[in-house]
């Protein structure tokens, strides 16, 4: 799957390529810059590319956007039934207590 470019024309390199590079470096414990993803990209998975660095930091930075993003997903869908229910519970009260605050005419005590 090739991804467009801001001009029209399709990347040279996939997000797929872009994210396997990614963790390959993380299982080195080598920072997602763009020059060590370009490197690998070349060297390693064998692309005779040139990216825009702007295009490849826009999408280093969406791939590490997104697996931060399903990682705290999991992490809370692990979470016992329990203490999201407390955690509900809580909400419910300190919500209670802030529209108490604005129906008593006192909002500007509550910031």
């Amino acid at each position: 799957m090739t991804t467009k470019s801001n001009a029209g024309r399709p990347k040279s390199y996939s997000e797929s390529q872009v994210a396997k590079a990614i963790g390959d470096l993380a299982m080195r414990g080598m920072e997602p810059s763009v020059e060590n993803v370009k490197r690998h990209l070349r060297e390693e998975q064998h692309l005779a590319i040139n990216p825009r660095p702007e295009a490849l930091q826009t999408m280093i930075e969406d791939i590490l956007t997104r697996e931060k993003e399903e990682r705290t997903l999991r992490q809370i869908e692990a979470l016992p039934s329990q203490a999201t229910g407390a955690i509900d519970q809580t909400c419910e009260l300190v919500r209670r207590q802030l529209l108490l605050g604005f129906a008593e005419g006192s909002p500007s005590t509550l910031f």
